[in-house]
């Protein structure tokens, strides 16, 4: 049962890890290629529309710096006569009028049902007592406001049925028509008629003569002067309810609708057709010297818009893949080129990223220039081309990943660069040369003061640069030359200040752990040393001392001697949690292995790299310490718990498999984790030494860094044998001046009779012969396992 739980634990165990990986670390070859197109096309999208124009962009007002022709046959669109035919064509547009032919039955209907209904009330007594609860109801059902008189009448003809013809014998024939609500209003639509559409069948038709409608008030009289004539037929009570219900039914039937009028009035504007005149080929547009007018503006527009609009998908696909081509032979180049191209997902998108960005800058450059342009048309606006900060992508680059990558970039930076400005050659240099020497500056960034040198270094490379183009192209003592040189000093000072600010932010984002981050988390004042080192001091004291080996070697096989470091105080931090399970945190006879069966034990053991990457996560600490915390002991097996378990095995029963017993790995993957996991093994080891020559120290260390590579542990890392000769030296020589150092003895105070204290001296001196003679004692390779594990021989 132990057994079966304790695989069950370790599966759980690896699944979560796996799910707590970036989802980006190991894509597949489609989804990094997929991120390259979509970079490209997004580049190609921000590059094609700044291309700059052949043709100037003057205001009207201004003045033409050279002369312009017509470089072929144009048509170009009067826009005035144009927006005055658009609003003729809509005051012509006629309103639309719904009207609703049923208006006569449904008022018939209404009265029928309502009338045939309070018939029956009227007959019952206890709706009589409601009487005045009734009349309301009876005035909301009908929609006619009924005076108090009126109601009376009604009630006393008991709604009787001939009361119902002769109100419908009044309205059926004005609702059969068509009614508007007030004429007045359609005073202002005499000239242009007006569109009757029936609601029932959609069918529409023209009115131009709307003086022949009539509207509410004039059928209203209509109405009064035919029940004059009859009311001498019928009591004059019941003739005037008639009359007023009657009244109160007559509703317009043509109701104005407002959505459709406008709609057509869009409309009538969307299919008016331009109005243009036409510009020969050759023909002068404007002279050097002219004003422009309005009517050279709107052939100038049409020109260049002409030009751009002659092939614009043609254009973006020829940008796309002039970029795509670029980028693709760096990335082809890369695993050549590159010192360490174990590339991560991340690692791809950071570098789309801070190119789309840096395209960004760019074309908001662009833009600032003609804008500026317009604005202070006394200065030269070009020069802020010069201001962008080039160098800010290259120098993000060398500080988050490495030198070799900040290059290349810089060159794919200078050809984009080059493409979006005018494609002159010295906007490649000045990119690639400022980028470069920036990126120089902070591969090996330790402080942000760096970031700022760095920046104010490329600011004095641009003026260098922008003082060559001048000698270039003979206008060196120009007064322009010095806004040129300001500008870019200024953007080499933007670097670097961007850059400082930058850096955190991406290092949060995408989960980097810089130099700078390093020298932060190398505080032993940090809250998780501090809280190492009150819970378990031990451990803190060893990950001192791997920190010391560590570092040491590390500069003489090419590793990052601070990550290194850094990575070996923090590579424990897991024993924090069940400190007194480990050795170096126990009391002297004290073992809470004992108790434990092997199985439980090494659960324990194993637990601390999980916990330790929950604390370095939980306190973001980085994902290259996190790497190093989850690689420093590879795939290893706990030999001590393992042999305890195969020892405890009873006949009969399967065989105990040593893959129960082993961490979850993975194996180191770079030089800065193999260094920590051979630091971890020597340091736990010589703990074990009984006499601590150098002889012993040395063939100590061999035996561990043979053990670890015979093991398989470093097959997947960088080292070589030359390079675990040099670490295997370096150990030695710290092990043996700094850690394992002779100190004199001081001698004990003694009394101040002399007989007495050449008694003394002599027993010492015989004790001391004694010590000599006895057997030294080498704990062996079972007791250095146990140190090795965190353990102590009880």
């Amino acid at each position: 049962m132990i057994g079966l739980g304790r695989k069950k634990s370790k599966a759980v165990f690896q699944q979560q890890q796996d799910d707590r990986q970036v989802p980006m670390i190991s894509w597949p070859a489609f989804y990094k290629g997929l991120l390259l197109v979509a970079t490209c096309l997004i580049i190609a999208y921000l590059i094609a529309p700044s291309m700059p124009s052949t043709i100037p962009a003057y205001q009207i007002g201004d003045i033409a710096d050279q002369n312009i022709r017509a470089t072929e046959d144009v048509l170009v669109e009067d826009t005035v006569s144009t927006a005055n035919k658009m609003m003729e064509n809509e005051e012509k547009s006629p309103p639309v009028f719904d009207y609703d032919a049923n208006a006569a039955e449904e008022a018939a209907q209404r009265l029928t049902a309502i009338f045939s209904q309070w018939r029956t009330l009227s007959d019952d007594p206890s709706a009589k007592a409601a009487g005045e609860e009734q009349r309301e109801r009876f005035k909301e059902y009908l929609g006619v406001s009924v005076g108090d008189a009126t109601y009376t009448a009604l009630v006393k003809s008991s709604f009787a049925g001939e009361m119902v013809d002769d109100i419908l014998a009044l309205i059926r024939k004005p609702l059969s028509e068509r009614i508007v609500g007030n004429k007045a209003l359609l005073k202002a639509n005499r000239a242009r008629g007006m569109i009757i559409r029936n609601v029932q069948t959609q069918e529409e038709i023209f009115v131009a003569d709307v003086s022949s409608l009539r509207d509410v008030e004039e059928v209203r009289q209509e109405l009064l002067q035919a029940a004059a004539q009859k009311r001498d037929a019928v009591p004059k009570a019941v003739a005037s309810a008639v009359v007023e219900i009657a009244g109160g039914m007559i509703r317009p039937t043509l109701t104005f609708n407002m959505n459709e009028t406008e709609s057509r009035k869009l409309l009538a504007r969307a299919q008016t057709n331009p109005v243009y005149f036409r510009l020969k080929k050759g023909e002068m547009i404007i002279r050097e010297g002219d004003r422009v007018t309005e009517e050279s503006l709107l052939q100038l527009q049409a020109l260049a818009k002409l030009k751009k609009e002659g092939s614009p998908l043609v254009f973006t696909l020829g940008i796309f893949f002039l970029v795509l081509i670029v980028i693709s032979l760096f990335y082809a180049f890369s695993p050549i080129s590159i010192r360490r191209h174990n590339l991560k997902g991340k690692d791809y998108l950071l570098l789309s990223t801070v190119l789309i960005g840096m395209v960004l800058i760019i074309k908001f450059a662009v833009f600032l220039a003609a804008a500026f342009s317009k604005a202070f048309p006394f200065l030269p606006a070009h020069s802020l081309l010069y201001a962008p900060p080039f160098a800010l992508g290259a120098m993000l680059i060398a500080v988050l990943l490495n030198g070799e990558l900040a290059a290349m970039f810089a060159v794919a930076l200078a050809i984009v660069t080059g493409i979006m400005l005018d494609t002159q050659l010295k906007f490649f240099i000045y990119p690639f040369m400022c980028s470069i020497v920036a990126a120089q500056q902070v591969v090996l960034c330790k402080e942000r003061t760096t970031l700022i040198r760095a920046g104010f270094i490329a600011g004095v490379v641009n003026i260098l640069l922008i003082l060559c183009f001048a000698i270039v192209r003979k206008s060196f003592l120009q007064p322009e030359v010095l806004f040129d040189v300001s500008c870019g000093f200024l953007g080499g000072v933007l670097t670097g200040v961007i850059a400082t600010g930058l850096v955190p932010l991406l290092e949060i984002a995408f989960d980097y752990t810089t130099n700078i981050k390093l020298l932060e988390l190398a505080d032993l004042n940090q809250p998780l040393l501090k809280e190492l080192s009150m819970k378990a001091p031990g451990t803190y004291q060893h990950s001192i001392m791997v920190g010391n080996l560590a570092d040491a070697a590390a500069d003489t096989v090419g590793a990052n001697s601070l990550l290194v470091r850094v990575s070996a105080y923090y590579h424990d931090i897991g024993k924090i949690r069940m400190a007194s399970y480990f050795a170096e945190n126990q009391l002297q006879g004290e073992n809470k292995h004992e108790k434990l069966s092997p199985s439980m034990s090494s659960l324990i053991i194993l637990s601390h790299v999980k916990d330790g990457v929950e604390l370095a996560r939980e306190y973001r600490l980085g994902g290259a310490i996190r790497d190093i915390i989850r690689q420093h002991h590879g795939n290893s097996v706990i030999s001590f718990f393992y042999h305890k378990a195969r020892s405890k095995q009873e006949p009969g029963y399967e065989s105990i498999s040593d893959e129960d017993f082993r961490y979850p790995g993975p194996k180191p993957q770079t030089k800065e984790a193999a260094l920590v996991m051979l630091a971890d093994a020597v340091e736990a080891a010589s703990k074990t030494l009984a006499e601590t020559t150098l002889p012993r120290i040395q063939g100590m260390v061999q035996k561990i860094i043979n053990g670890i590579f015979i093991d398989g542990q470093l097959d997947e890392c960088e080292l070589t044998l030359k390079n675990l000769h040099a670490i295997a030296n370096c150990f030695n020589r710290v092990l043996a001046g700094g850690v394992f150092h002779q100190r004199v003895e001081y001698p004990t105070p003694m009394p101040d009779d002399g007989g007495s204290k050449r008694k003394t001296n002599g027993k010492d001196k015989k004790q001391s012969e004694a010590d000599k003679d006895k057997p030294k004692v080498d704990k062996g390779a079972g007791e250095r396992d146990l140190k090795r594990l965190g353990l102590s021989k009880s």
